[in-house]
């Protein structure tokens, strides 16, 4: 994480100061989304009631809805540039630390995987900030916060079930990330030496047509990384099971809680906007793994730029 935010604040000020702003906006927007739920509440059990205040309460609910989707197209403008400028600022960067390196150290890579370190690992770690809508780093926390807080407001047991609910999923997150970095992290060292010895093999691509040696180096690149492959194949089997399928019993028991809960209540506006509520944190924490991905895939982008690039 320190090297991730060593890298983040690599860049000019007006750059962070982009990048803050689109997370504002965002933030705001989530904060609407979540009153909203408590609005929709009121809206159902005002039409079942035959308030006088249900048109008011409509009308409120529009323009929640309305401004956060604002907003969030607002704070999404700000994402194409802000990438783009962290690209730019922080390629250059990577370049300039390259080229000045001692040839002895520069020489125990090839060219090749210094290109992938200075494009695509800089690219790999920015993700994290560029898939705004779904898992857009301090949006997606916010989100999840006024949720819960939501929900709290809603009612005080489900509140308090979602916090149990949280504290079991980022703890078997946790358990999940202690395996996967280190072994994933190993995996995507040995992918870019991969990507240096294929694109060492096409560059002479003629003098194996020439020699008609071509089944021999297939053969010869099947052999040399046929480990790799077998070891990300158990780091995704081993993650599979303690990330996704220990996720879905606990989100599927949860909701069944959510939903028994809200039919002890005998309130059908706050049934709705429980089940609702849940819905969106499902979708934000489980199902749209985007950030964890994204996150883990930061953190090794940044170590990697740090142990090579530095």
């Amino acid at each position: 994480m320190k090297n991730f935010l060593k890298w983040i604040f690599k860049v000019p000020r007006k750059v962070i100061i982009m990048l803050v702003s689109m997370n504002i906006f965002g933030i705001i927007s989530s904060f609407l989304i979540s009153y909203s739920a408590i609005l929709s509440r009121d809206i159902i059990n005002y039409a079942i009631s035959k308030d006088k205040d249900f048109a008011i309460t409509g009308l409120l609910y529009v323009i929640a809805i309305i401004s956060s989707h604002v907003l969030l197209v607002i704070g999404k403008s700000f994402v194409s540039f802000v990438k783009g400028r962290y690209l730019k600022y922080l390629g250059e960067y990577s370049f300039q630390k390259i080229m000045k390196k001692d040839f002895t150290n520069f020489s125990k890579k090839s060219p090749a995987f210094y290109s992938e370190i200075t494009l695509r690992t800089t690219e790999n770690m920015l993700n994290i900030i560029s898939d705004y809508e779904n898992t857009g780093g301090l949006v997606f926390a916010f989100k999840i916060t006024f949720y819960m807080f939501t929900m709290y407001t809603l009612d005080k047991f489900s509140g308090f079930l979602m916090i149990i609910f949280a504290i079991l999923i980022l703890t078997f997150l946790a358990i999940a990330n202690k395996f996967f970095y280190k072994n994933y992290k190993l995996v995507q060292d040995e992918f870019l030496n991969m990507k240096s010895y294929v694109s060492d093999m096409f560059s002479g691509i003629e003098e194996i047509i020439l020699f008609e040696s071509q089944e021999f180096e297939i053969k010869n690149f099947k052999n040399n990384f046929k480990k790799t492959w077998d070891k990300l194949t158990h780091t995704y089997k081993t993650d599979y099971f303690l990330t996704f399928f220990t996720r879905d019993i606990i989100s599927t028991t949860f909701y069944l809680l959510i939903i028994y809960r809200g039919i002890q209540l005998s309130n059908v506006g706050t049934f709705f906007a429980l089940t609702n509520l849940f819905a969106l944190i499902k979708y934000h924490l489980l199902t749209s793994v985007g950030l964890w991905d994204n996150f883990r895939e930061a953190i090794i982008s940044a170590k990697q730029l740090s142990e090579i690039v530095e």
